[in-house]
């Protein structure tokens, strides 16, 4: 029984005070034990509400309170389990009560009157043309000689040739960026590859102009395109002991092999060839700048879980701090690799008895080629040159 005015509440709290507990009083006015406790104690009454029950009492009782208060945590979390698995089932009925018939539309593609231009790009390096590997002193399959090395040369031109009038369905392409990025011979610069040369440096060079020229004249001949040609010379077809900084192409054989090339196609106003001057050319193409370079100067791999890309990375960083450089192409590593921030060239060659002693990734011969589009100003289009041989 609850009472309601103060004096009432005061009054049953001085008369079971001594014989029930503030709990039990509380209950009968509607408070709880510490608002009973002050109320007596501003009454002037003292001591314990109740005389102390005995320990076994004690202990059985709070026993009580604690399951009954296990009971009520227990019970909560019951009910919030039933409300979750309430509003599980909800949106399932809702699911399920759905329109089974839907309004589907077509895809209406946007015409635009103007087609998107782009930019082909192909990368040809590391043909090492004179270099024989022998299949069966490798850890992975690979057969490389003169026969080999020419059908893969023609093979990649034709390979240009499909890729760009593949690209030209969807896009405006009439201009390609044709690469030549170094290494295309051994050369004589190591002795110990002596024995796997099929030819000397002479003769590799006549061999690795007769393929180039034929592969370019191919490429007119077969598309429309107009064809800018970048050059820079590797480290293999240098005809010095070491690197000389100062004035590497004027030291390797390759520089007459570009020379050549272009006294050829002196005449053809489809054709521009670059010579090489120092270790890198700078192409601009639609106001992006990009590097050509073999990549025997600074870039260097020395192993590490994350592979090229760090390496290269910083010295892209680096290198090129003071100059906004949109993608970097170089070669060297014979590893096909593409990153945001540059692209590595595969090899013609493949993997050789180098790789296989250095205990390198094995990658099968590839060459790369790519679109630059300039309604997005991007590399889109990215795909490496593969061989049926």
């Amino acid at each position: 029984m609850k009472t309601k005015s103060k004096a009432e509440i005061n009054k049953v709290i001085k008369a079971n005070f001594g014989k029930m507990s503030y709990r039990e009083i509380g209950k009968l006015v509607g408070l709880d034990s510490e608002a009973v406790r002050g109320r007596a104690r501003r009454m002037g009454l003292t001591g314990s509400t109740k005389k102390e029950k005995p320990v076994g009492e004690r202990v059985e009782y709070d026993i009580e309170e604690t399951k009954s208060s296990k009971k009520l945590k227990d019970t909560s979390k019951k009910y919030k389990y039933l409300i979750k698995r309430n509003d599980e089932l909800e949106k399932l009925i809702s699911v399920l009560n759905a329109p089974k018939e839907h309004n589907l539309q077509k895809i209406v593609s946007i015409k635009n009157n103007s087609s998107s231009e782009a930019t082909a790009f192909a990368l040809l390096s590391d043909w090492h043309i004179e270099q024989e590997v022998d299949p069966n002193k490798i850890a992975y399959p690979n057969k490389y000689n003169l026969e080999v090395a020419r059908q893969r040369a023609e093979e990649c031109f034709v390979g240009i040739v499909k890729l760009c009038k593949n690209a030209q369905q969807h896009y405006d392409v009439d201009h390609l960026v044709l690469a030549l990025m170094g290494d295309f011979i051994t050369g004589n610069i190591h002795l110990s590859e002596l024995p796997i040369l099929k030819l000397g440096v002479a003769e590799a060079c006549f061999f690795v102009e007769e393929l180039l020229i034929k592969g370019i004249q191919y490429i007119l001949d077969n598309t429309n395109v107009r064809i800018t040609c970048p050059c820079v010379v590797g480290n293999h077809s240098r005809i010095t002991e070491k690197v000389w900084l100062s004035s590497e192409e004027d030291n390797s054989v390759e520089t007459i092999i570009y020379y050549h090339i272009k006294k050829h196609f002196e005449n053809n106003k489809r054709f521009e060839l670059i010579m090489p001057s120092g270790p890198e050319r700078f192409i601009d193409v639609y106001g992006l700048t990009f590097v050509i370079c073999h990549g025997h100067h600074g870039f260097k791999y020395g192993g590490g879980v994350n592979g090229l890309s760090v390496p290269i990375r910083r010295t892209i960083l680096t290198k090129y701090s003071n100059r906004q450089v949109y993608l970097v192409c170089l070669a060297h590593l014979h590893t096909y690799t593409q990153d945001r921030k540059f692209v590595v060239n595969g090899s013609l060659i493949g993997y050789d008895t180098y790789a296989n002693s250095k205990g390198l990734e094995f990658d099968v011969p590839k060459q790369t080629f790519f679109l630059v589009e300039k309604r997005f100003l991007s590399r889109t289009v990215t795909t490496p040159i593969m061989f049926t041989i």
